[in-house]
């Protein structure tokens, strides 16, 4: 499975088993309310009812507070493993309270098996837990089989059996189903982001194209309103293009753009830069965090990668090779993302008024 699969296949369990955690705490808290209830329907009740009762409510909060604040503990162990496991204990503790404050073992197993369908529902998702659960309730319902009943070995057996009959049949059937419908949400999700990182995507270059640009200036201009970082704008526009591309034909004009690209990719090192196709032969650096003369500097870089490339240009007046104009802005305040890019824009038309293969910076006056 490739990497963004297995990625996007995880974050999905991840949220499935959330949800999961969701489910089998807000019945936990019903089944404490059923130990109240019980509490409340009996007059003389036996110490050790309390004391169990004291102990499903203390798992309950320990399960509540791994659960809020998740963290990997070993690499196959983190705080929702113990979560889950104090909520399988608050079960158990909630059946024990019921048999010692009713003295019936009956109504203690019949919790306990509401919620060994409740732990299957809730934790499906990751079989290694959803066992180890299981297996502390099926602990408690064997204490409650001998201790509770003079019931004869084999009938003890028999209602025993239930336990891993029904986990057998829920594995084979249910889970499977839920297994599957699952993968499919994933490859449905992952299909869907494909598409939509397609729609961003310019085909010929792989930069992005002119939707995810004005989508990563948006990101920018609200990175820049939440923590106050500068922001510029580079356009680069390939002089003399359309003679170019008369010159040596369409074909040649793509692979020009795709060198161009290339370069551009290569000089934006930082993770937080974009570099997008706007289209044609024009282009666009959205640079976060660097004011203009960080914004110059790196585009001046580029224009000497640019022109050491060495690309012919048999029809350019100004040079043997490839050359652009860049036009460089930083957003002021009270700027927006239009004025951003229209000062960019007039930076750029001056480069190529006074004489192009230039990098231009917009000056507020």
């Amino acid at each position: 499975m490739p990497v963004t699969a297995r990625r996007t296949a995880d974050l999905v369990a991840r949220r499935i088993l959330r949800t999961g955690f969701q489910w089998v705490s807000l019945t936990t808290l019903i089944s404490l309310l059923t130990v109240a209830f019980f509490f409340l329907r009996t007059p003389q009740i036996a110490e050790p009812a309390y004391h169990f009762s004291y102990a499903a409510v203390s798992l309950c909060v320990l399960a509540a507070a791994l659960f809020r604040y998740p963290r990997s503990l070993t690499r196959h162990l983190d705080t929702w493993d113990l979560s889950a496991l104090a909520l399988a204990g608050a079960w158990a503790c909630a059946a024990l309270s019921v048999y010692y404050c009713t003295n019936n073992e009956n109504t203690a197993q019949k919790l306990l098996l509401v919620g060994f369908f409740v732990f299957m529902l809730g934790f499906y998702s990751r079989i290694g837990l959803l066992l180890t659960t299981l297996a502390a309730l099926f602990a408690t319902y064997a204490f409650l089989m001998v201790h509770g009943t003079d019931a004869p070995l084999l009938a003890m057996l028999i209602s025993l059996s239930v336990f891993p009959v029904l986990l057998a049949f829920f594995l084979v059937t249910i889970r499977k189903r839920l297994v599957i419908g699952e993968r499919r949400y994933v490859e449905n999700l992952r299909l869907v982001r494909q598409l939509e990182a397609i729609t961003r995507t310019d085909e010929l270059t792989g930069l992005l194209n002119r939707k995810g640009f004005n989508e990563a200036l948006s990101n920018a201009l609200n990175h820049v309103e939440r923590f106050g970082e500068p922001l510029s704008l580079v356009i680069i526009d390939i002089d003399f293009f359309k003679h170019y591309n008369d010159a040596l034909g369409h074909p040649a004009g793509d692979k020009c753009l795709t060198q161009v690209a290339s370069l551009l990719q290569n000089a934006t090192k930082r993770a937080i830069d974009v570099t997008a196709r706007l289209g044609g032969e024009e282009f666009a650096l959205v640079l976060p965090g660097s004011d203009i003369e960080q914004a110059a500097q790196l585009a001046e870089q580029i224009r000497s990668a640019v022109n050491g490339a060495n690309i012919l240009h048999p029809q350019s007046p100004i040079a043997m090779h490839v050359t652009a104009s860049y036009g460089c802005a930083q957003l002021h305040e009270g700027d927006d993302g239009e004025a951003l890019y229209r000062n960019a824009d007039k930076a750029l038309y001056f480069a190529k008024q006074n004489g192009r293969n230039r990098v231009q910076c917009f000056t507020h006056q």
